[in-house]
Formats: C-alpha cells, structure tokens, sequence
C-alpha cells in the first residue's frame, strides 16, 4: 500500500499522525522509543543512521541469559554490573576462563602506569566473571611512540627453530637491524647490522670470602661454580676471576701452590717457592687472577685449562725482586660438556708459617663467553 509522511510505520503497525507523541515519535511498552529524529532507544542503547552512537552491548555464551559467568565480550563507556552480577569494564573487553581462573583482556584509551596516554591493554584474572579483578600484565602502546610493557616474565616462543628478537634502527622492515636468538641450550646470540654474531657474554659474581689456612691441605679459594650439563659447546670460555690476599707468615716462609679444582679433583698449575722476595717474613701480597677453561680445545671433552697470576708486596714499590707471575696449564683434564661440571681456583700452603699465614679471597666472579 502507498505510505504518507504522515502515516510512518514502526514495527509493522501504521501510525497515524494522532499517535505521534511529544518530543518521541513512539513509545514501546517494553522500554523502547522511536524518537523524532529517526534515532532508536531500546534500554538506553541509541541507534542513529544504522550505527550504536550511546550504550553498553553486552554479549554472552550458553543459556539461560544473560548468567553468572556467561560473560564474553563487553563493549561499554563505563565500567558496570550485569543483571546477573557480572562486572565488565569500560572500553571493549573479551572474557574467557582456563581452569577456575576467568581472564579479561581489556583494551582502553588512557594514560598508562607512567602518565602517558595511549592505548592500554591489560590483562585480567578473578575467582568469577562477579569480580573483583585483579590486574596482571599490561602492554602500553603510548602516544609519544614508546611501548611499555609490564609482566614479570614475557615468553617468546619460535614457531619454527630459534625464536628471533629483531631491534630495526629504521622505519622499515627492510632498515639495518640486530637481531638476538636462542640456539636449542637457551643461549642468547647477538647479530649485528655489519654481519659480526656472537653469543652474549653471561656474568655471576660471588661476594663470600673462601679461605686456605697454613695447614698445609688443599682449600677452594672461589666459590665452587656449577656449570650446567649442556651448557658449553666447542670452544665455549670459563673465567673464573678474583682477587687473592696472601701473608706468608711470621715465622717460616712456605710454598704456595694455585691450581684448579675440577669435579673435585685437584691440579696444581703455579708453585711460588719460599725464597721469593728474599724470604720476606709476614709480608702481605696481593694476587689478581684468571683461571681460564676452555672447552674442547684439546679435543672432544677435552679442555685447556690455563692460569694467569700476578702476585706483588703491598708494602713496598712493587717491583722485579718483589712480583711474581704465577702462570700455568693444564691440558689433561676431563670436561664433559653433556655432564654438569664444578669448577674453583684453590690455594694450598706448603706447612705451616706462622699465626699470621694465610690466602683468602672476598669475592670472585664466573664469565661464559662463546658458542
């Protein structure tokens, strides 16, 4: 039939100008209108031109809705409680549960942890969809080209061999870049721009102080450093490095031998013997050291092991008469590298010299460099 401006039709039903209510074009009984400007009101969600301009659309799974815990995704200006008792946030927001624990990853304009504004997407976790929510990693996409991300650990994970972090230090995806990677033992391999690769050198330091007495017995003066099975491939360095403090005693000059405890068996590598420095009776030195094991560079489980000493007299100009070079080598031993390994620098006093004789290190340091 042919229809009149005046004769619109709402759901079906033609009105007739004397139906037209003031300011609203019609009113449903079952809290929706129609109102002058052609937009739709149905529970406070506002639809104009075919577009939602105002409200809150939530979504639901399974039956009965909506339901405690049925909550899916939310899209809504401000943070509220469902008629069921779910609580959704403000900006859009999608809801899931793995095992008794719901998430909610919720994205939303504003200013992040530091102030700065831009786009904030947080995950959630609650005991149920009622809430509260707890915050947990947060990744910011800010307005001043920064990425900020919070989490206590991030986990990369490579769909195919190594996983492969790329830093471009241009606009594009074809820009110079390094790159960081894993190999299968989880070490960290940089490579440059230039095409230069290598593994990241990794550092533990040891503040205990290791002591060897003058009783004439072998004594770790490092901590005793593990090195995990697997760790070390072919040519893979172990530094362990240090500080030693010597006295030789006040009454009779002994040796003083340094060497390497490797899965407790001792080598000795350096011998000072008693008429350094004339036979200096209670003289403090000093000793830096670096004791060096290399993997595999003798061959298969096979390792050089090398030591670089210097000793010199803290109460004199240290010279010729008064400095030692306590070097050595090793290249006999035994390292596994499919076995976890232990590795300290020991001392070891040739008798006793005196209440004042003693070998003592405050810290030392275990560096890996290499594949």
């Amino acid at each position: 039939m042919g229809l009149k401006p005046e004769n619109p039709v709402v759901g079906g039903t033609v009105l007739r100008r004397a139906a037209i209510q003031s300011p609203n074009f019609v009113t449903g009984s079952a809290g929706w209108q129609i109102n002058q400007d052609g937009s739709a009101e149905f529970n406070n969600v506002i639809i104009r031109n075919g577009q939602v301009v105002s409200g809150t659309a939530l979504y639901y799974s399974g039956t009965g809705l909506p339901a405690a815990n049925t909550l899916i995704v939310s899209i809504s200006a401000a943070a509220g409680t469902d008629s069921a008792g779910n609580a959704y946030f403000a900006g859009f927001t999608t809801y899931g549960k793995t095992g008794i624990t719901y998430y909610a990853l919720n994205q939303l304009p504003q200013a992040d942890a530091a102030g700065t504004f831009g786009a904030v997407t947080t995950v959630y976790t609650a005991a149920s969809q009622a809430g509260p929510w707890t915050a947990g990693t947060q990744l910011n996409l800010e307005a001043s080209n920064h990425a900020a991300l919070l989490a206590d650990i991030a986990h990369i994970y490579g769909l195919s061999g190594a996983p492969l972090l790329e830093l471009h230090s241009g606009t594009g995806l074809l820009s110079a870049a390094a790159a960081m990677s894993a190999n299968a033992q989880g070490i960290l391999n940089i490579l440059a721009a230039s095409g230069l690769s290598g593994a990241v050198p990794l550092t533990q330091t040891d503040l205990s102080t290791h002591t060897a007495p003058n009783d004439g017995s072998v004594h770790d003066v490092t901590k005793t450093w593990t090195i995990p099975a697997s760790d070390a491939a072919a040519g893979t360095i172990y530094t362990l490095k240090g500080h030693l403090l010597v006295n030789t005693g006040q009454t009779t000059i002994e040796t003083l031998t340094l060497g390497i405890d490797l899965n407790g068996t001792t080598t000795a590598l350096a011998t000072l013997g008693t008429a350094f420095n004339g036979g200096a009776l209670n003289t403090s030195y000093d000793a830096a050291f670096e004791l060096i094991i290399t993997a595999d560079a003798e061959g298969a489980d096979t390792p050089q092991v090398a030591l670089n000493a210097t000793l010199a007299d803290l109460s004199a100009n240290r010279l010729a008469t008064n400095s030692a070079n306590m070097h050595g080598h090793a290249n006999g031993l035994t390292f596994t590298k499919s076995s976890s390994n232990t590795a300290a620098l020991y001392a070891q006093w040739g008798g006793a010299g005196g209440s004042a004789q003693n070998a003592h290190t405050d810290w030392s340091l275990l560096r890996r460099e290499g594949p």
